[in-house]
């Protein structure tokens, strides 16, 4: 009676129509959840969003966590989530030995924006970290839109950023150590806005 091969289709169909629907919802929550991260931002946010990437064993959630954490470090202004940095420091360097590619290579977007939001930490990250780990980190900050001409060498450079008001626009410039007549007081300064 329950073995009719009626019954057993009826079943398939209905497994692979929850799934579908679970994928619905899983899809619907994501563009909410970026919506919020968009419209809302909560500092205390990022820590969870951080413990998710570094914690979670669910390699889907990790997925999630990392495009949740380079939307917010792209999208919203650095002093809100400041006194979170370490936690994201965390949170990059987990991502960037995860099992996952996506969440590597999204790992490595993080760092971009990271290094673009606090280049003085970022370059402090990239030396701590393994060789390996340091070049592709570095690659990531020199390929990052907008960076410019933001390149942390191996040996130790100071890194000034000037932010210059202008019409109601914010331009960020990158300041590295020159001697030149170009340079100011020894510093170039490019503008990686």
């Amino acid at each position: 009676m329950y073995n009719s091969p009626g019954l057993a289709s009826t079943s398939q169909c209905m497994q692979i129509q929850c799934i579908n629907l679970l994928q619905v919802m899983a899809d619907a929550a994501d563009t909410a959840l970026h919506t919020i991260l968009t419209h809302c931002h909560a500092p205390r946010v990022v820590v969870k969003i951080c413990e998710s990437l570094i914690n979670d064993k669910s390699p889907r959630m990790r997925t999630f966590s990392a495009k949740y954490l380079l939307q917010m470090i792209e999208e919203w202004d650095p002093a809100e989530y400041e006194r979170h940095v370490e936690s994201v420091e965390h949170a990059i360097k987990a991502a960037t030995g995860d099992a996952l590619a996506d969440v590597r290579a999204t790992s490595r977007l993080i760092m971009g924006a990271f290094a673009y939001a606090f280049p003085d930490r970022a370059q402090s990250l990239i030396r701590r970290v393994d060789g390996a780990t340091a070049e592709k980190l570095n690659a990531a900050v020199q390929q990052y839109p907008g960076a410019g001409s933001m390149v942390f060498p191996k040996e130790h450079v100071d890194v000034q950023v000037a932010v210059q008001q202008h019409g109601g626009t914010t331009r960020r410039f990158m300041a590295s150590p020159m001697v030149g007549p170009d340079t100011a007081r020894g510093y170039e300064f490019v503008c990686c806005c």
